[in-house]
């Protein structure tokens, strides 16, 4: 689980502007992202999706996770593992990492 956090912290970048974007196109949701894609530090541009809390039916745990993280300070990862996935919501920390809605103006590509 570990690796798993500080690979996200590593691309923690790419995952808060993209989920930003998403937010702002969608509204509340969770980035996917494989295990194996977010753990290889060689690769460039990270591959994700986007699962908007609109598309989760009513009453799945899933859905009430994503009406109660905050998106303009954290990120809900779904990442997803040979045998499952793993639910992880990430938050900005000052001096560590940057709020996902302070890449409104400068990531307008994402």
């Amino acid at each position: 689980m570990n690796e798993l956090i500080n690979a996200a912290s590593g691309n923690w970048d790419q995952l808060a502007a993209f989920a930003w974007k998403s937010f702002q196109f969608s509204g509340p949701g969770a980035v996917l992202v494989l295990a194996e894609d977010l753990l290889d530090g060689e690769q460039g541009e990270l591959p994700m999706n986007y699962f908007a809390m609109e598309d989760i039916p009513p009453g799945d745990d899933f859905r009430s996770l994503m009406a109660q993280y905050d998106p303009g300070s954290q990120v809900m990862l779904m990442i997803g593992l040979e045998d499952g996935e793993q639910v992880l919501v990430i938050e900005a920390l000052e001096g560590q990492r940057r709020r996902p809605d302070s890449f409104e103006s400068d990531r307008p590509d994402c």
